[in-house]
């Protein structure tokens, strides 16, 4: 009876100190996450350019020409792809299409570009933007190869343009190898910091080994390739999605540096602050790093089983893989931080570890006190109960009160029992007074 009213008291406590016992399940939240997030990704993968393309050509023709000017733009959009139709075969123009979509992205998304301006214009710079604008022509001038193959295969279908496709792909690779060891300094003060980062924790070394087995394999390439696609076309939402998810963690990491500064006024020593912000950055991290792995992965593959899948099914494709890639890495950073730490608590905030612990503490002082006990049981029986008598936890919470009940009512029956064996020995004890003085 003592270990289960300790463990009702135990539950009780962690109910009304907002303590979970629940196993985390870090998958229990994607349905509702992709449901949510799809009409926002969806947004996200629109063709704005050609729209703007559209109402920019309508607005800039003549009086009455509206019309005429946006069929026309959309006309010669349509006009740029007309060769990649194949009569003999539906499919193979879908490959077609796939093929020039990801030359079109070589193109004018994969090479950094810079808007052509003047010597005049350039002068008119601040040093600042000369720098950056050199910088970008610098790696820009690594891509050279990529950008004239890119050019020869805008006109081509069929072998040709597969196998054009294959010679970009190679040159891309080498290309970005080149601008990695070139190890260019960048203008910024934040790329300044970035750089010094993946510098000292070894992220460009493994950076620059993945890139050098892309020049060697067509698959890792394509990986790697499929990878940059995915991270530009998810470029908005993972912002997003990276500044969501760093939010969620200032309160619990404000809520432990609060408990430092309490427990410290009290003379106590305590880093909970500091394990929470260690604790939340791995969160983040390995979440956005499970996130764009997933998205590259999913979206690679959609766009291999069935080309020219699209920007919008693709990139919802893309960010369901990437949820999943973000639950999986968290799940497997979860595993590798307690097996590191001897501790059960990656999925626990500090803040929740010492409510905990503060619960586990009054636990041991209720044990040694039926007061207490009787104290907490009201205490907690007004928490659980409306205004109208409706009981509002669950029916295990209804057998831990009811255990703490006859713990109650235990006492008070043994309590009862003392009280009448108290009362029969005085009266014994009366009674034999009673007799010395008669005698």
């Amino acid at each position: 009876m003592v270990d289960a009213v300790e463990n009702a008291c135990r539950q009780l406590s962690y109910l009304a100190s907002g303590v979970s016992t629940e196993k985390v399940n870090y998958f229990s939240e994607l349905p509702s996450e992709i449901i949510m997030a799809a009409p926002m990704v969806t947004l996200f993968s629109l063709p704005y350019k050609n729209w703007y393309g559209g109402a920019k050509a309508f607005y800039n023709a003549p009086k009455g020409g509206g019309s005429s000017a946006w069929k026309a733009y959309w006309d010669g959009i349509k006009q740029q792809k007309a060769h990649l139709t194949d009569n003999s075969s539906k499919f193979n123009t879908i490959l077609n299409k796939g093929r020039y979509k990801e030359v079109m992205m070589y193109n004018s998304q994969f090479i950094p570009q810079n808007k052509a301006i003047t010597p005049e214009k350039f002068a008119e710079l601040s040093a600042k933007q000369q720098a950056k604008y050199l910088l970008t022509e610098t790696r820009k001038g690594f891509y050279s190869e990529v950008q004239r193959l890119a050019d020869e295969a805008k006109t081509l279908k069929g072998d040709a343009l597969k196998s054009k496709l294959e010679e970009i792909r190679k040159a891309y690779a080498n290309a970005k190898l080149a601008e990695h060891n070139a190890n260019l300094t960048p203008v910024t003060k934040r790329g300044k910091i970035a750089k010094l980062i993946k510098d000292k924790s070894g992220y460009n070394k493994v950076k620059g080994k993945l890139l050098e087995t892309a020049t060697k394999s067509t698959k890792t390439g394509k990986f790697l390739r499929g990878a940059g696609k995915q991270l530009h076309i998810h470029g908005k939402g993972m912002g997003i999605w990276a500044a969501i998810a760093a939010i969620s963690e200032i309160k619990p990491i404000m809520e432990a540096y609060s408990i430092d500064k309490e427990l410290k006024a009290e003379g106590k020593k305590s880093n909970r602050g500091t394990k929470q912000l260690v604790k939340s950055a791995t969160k983040v991290g390995t979440g956005i790093l499970g996130y764009a792995a997933g998205a590259a992965a999913a979206g690679a593959i959609a766009g291999s089983v069935v080309p020219g899948i699209g920007n919008v099914a693709g990139a919802i494709v893309g960010f369901i893989g990437g949820c999943i890639g973000g639950a999986i890495a968290n799940f497997t950073v979860s595993k590798v931080w307690n097996a590191c730490t001897k501790e059960d608590d990656f999925e626990k905030n500090e803040s929740e570890i010492y409510a905990k612990e503060v619960a586990d503490d009054y636990v041991k002082e209720m044990m040694k006190s039926g007061k207490e006990r009787d104290k907490f049981l009201e205490e907690i029986s007004q928490e659980l109960y409306d205004e109208e008598g409706n009981f509002l936890g669950d029916e295990e919470i209804a057998k831990y009160l009811e255990t703490m009940l006859q713990d109650k009512e235990m006492r008070l029956t043994k309590k009862e029992e003392i009280i009448k064996r108290a009362q029969a020995t005085c009266d014994r004890l009366s009674n034999l007074s009673n007799f010395a003085t008669t005698i």
